[in-house]
């Protein structure tokens, strides 16, 4: 039994620092990919005069982002806190040492 419970906590340590890594590289994969966009809008000259309002609408997307970026941040480090907190209860092993 006691196997079940170690590889469930492992597994669940991966998924709190799997967590933790997708909310820091959403935010950086959204950001880069503003910034590509906003670089490349001179390419396409279609957009013409709803240029104007698709950089604003970026601009306040990543500003919007910016704001949440701190609260992201908050959030990933109390999962990946959590995940360490539970791995230093698996290694400590204080139910065997009980025994």
């Amino acid at each position: 039994m006691e196997d079940y419970i170690v590889k469930s906590d492992w597994e669940g340590i991966d998924l709190l620092n799997g967590m933790a890594n997708s909310i820091d590289t959403f935010i950086e994969d959204v950001t880069k990919k503003a910034d590509e966009f906003v670089n490349s809008m001179d390419a396409y000259q279609a957009l013409g005069p709803h240029k104007k309002g698709m950089l604003e609408l970026i601009e306040e997307v990543l500003l919007t982002l910016k704001a949440a970026s701190g609260s992201a941040a908050t959030v990933g480090e109390k999962l990946r806190k959590e995940a360490k907190d539970i791995e230093e209860w698996i290694e400590d092993d204080t139910f065997s040492k009980g025994k």
